[in-house]
């Protein structure tokens, strides 16, 4: 469960790397909850990563 939790996160902040834009907030609020276990990466996925 630790490796996925850790995998995800490594996934969020790669994203918000290339990311030109979030939805529902800024870049550092993201990055800041990537590291909220276990859900900040779930939240990102859901909510904050750009559709486009």
């Amino acid at each position: 469960m630790a490796a996925l939790e850790v995998t995800a996160s490594i996934i969020v902040l790669n994203d918000l790397r290339r990311a030109s834009s979030v939805r529902h907030g800024n870049k550092l609020l993201w990055t800041l909850l990537a590291f909220v276990q276990p859900i900040g990466p779930w939240l990102y996925f859901w909510f904050g990563q750009s559709r486009e």
